[in-house]
């Protein structure tokens, strides 16, 4: 009785046009937004990861706000502090925001390497909803370090610096979640990702530009330095607040120099950077960003780690 009422509803009403379809499979938009879809309620749903990163962050801004609390910035040594806070300050919540995705995105990946094979989407589709679906959350980690660092600190109070330092380690986010995301096209797993990453993150901080001066770099590694994203961030994040600070009567003291300095053309000369360098060194990281994501999705157009 049953396989008759499927049959009998199975035949067309008699008078009645065939049915016909616009497209065989769904086009590229319906794709995408049904992805993007799957890939918010996901990652909403992953509560551990991002409640975790945002917390972290905001325990280390209000931790490195107290340790650095309104420091001087009319004395050698508060100037030395200070340009090693601003350097930790837009380089490490940066990496900690992006790295604690990794674990969630190799789990997602055998996800796409099953759907790709079955012609459901491209990489186009997954690589736009997993940047997509990454954005809010990264700056809202990036916020959350960075809202009790900057005004703890005493950092400059002027607006345009703040969405300046703010656009800086954001980027920054965007530069270490886009290396990430190389790690998860090439390597087999997260194990092998961590490795790697805290191998890549150590070299980044080394040339860096804060523990060696980039002229006196060993020249066979001057190339990894301009490769670095970090001394760019440096200069962009770092030298509009020592211009801001480097008032006519503010100079410095400073063991081995002949006179007195502003605080500015100190770490001028120290990181050999300039403010008017802040659109450029913006520029490289953006460029960065986009470069590595470029290999993500080569990565994965050519390099696959299912196992049968």
């Amino acid at each position: 009785k049953a396989n008759r009422d499927v049959e009998s509803a199975a035949k067309p009403i008699e008078g009645s046009a065939p049915l016909k379809l616009d497209y065989k499979y769904p086009g590229n938009f319906i794709r995408f937004m049904e992805i993007q879809k799957r890939s918010l309620i996901s990652q909403w749903r992953n509560p551990p990861v991002n409640v975790t990163r945002v917390v972290l962050n905001l325990v280390i801004g209000i931790f490195f706000g107290l340790i650095y609390l309104q420091i001087s910035k009319i004395d050698f040594a508060g100037i030395q502090s200070l340009s090693a806070v601003i350097f930790l300050g837009m380089a490490f919540p940066a990496s900690m925001a992006s790295v604690a995705a990794v674990p969630g995105s190799f789990r997602n990946r055998a996800v796409f390497y099953r759907e790709r094979s079955s012609s459901m989407y491209g990489l186009t589709v997954y690589n736009l909803t997993n940047t997509i679906t990454e954005l809010p959350y990264l700056l809202l980690a990036v916020v959350a370090f960075f809202i009790p660092f900057y005004w703890m600190i005493g950092l400059a109070s002027d607006v345009a610096l703040f969405f300046k330092f703010l656009l800086v380690i954001f980027l920054m986010a965007l530069v270490f979640h886009a290396t990430d995301q190389c790690f998860l096209a090439f390597l087999p797993n997260d194990v092998v990702a961590n490795v790697l990453n805290g191998l890549v993150l150590g070299l980044f901080f080394i040339f860096g530009g804060l523990f060696i001066r980039p002229s006196a770099m060993p020249a066979g590694w001057k190339w990894f330095y301009y490769l670095d994203p970090i001394p760019k961030a440096y200069i962009a994040a770092s030298m509009p607040q020592l211009e801001y600070f480097s008032t006519p009567g503010n100079l410095i003291t400073i063991p081995g120099y002949p006179s007195a300095v502003s605080p500015y053309d100190y770490l001028s000369e120290q990181i050999e950077g300039y403010a008017d360098q802040y659109g450029a060194m913006i520029g490289y990281l953006v460029l960065t960003a986009a470069v590595l994501r470029l290999f993500s999705v080569i990565g994965f157009r050519f390099v696959s780690h299912i196992k049968r």
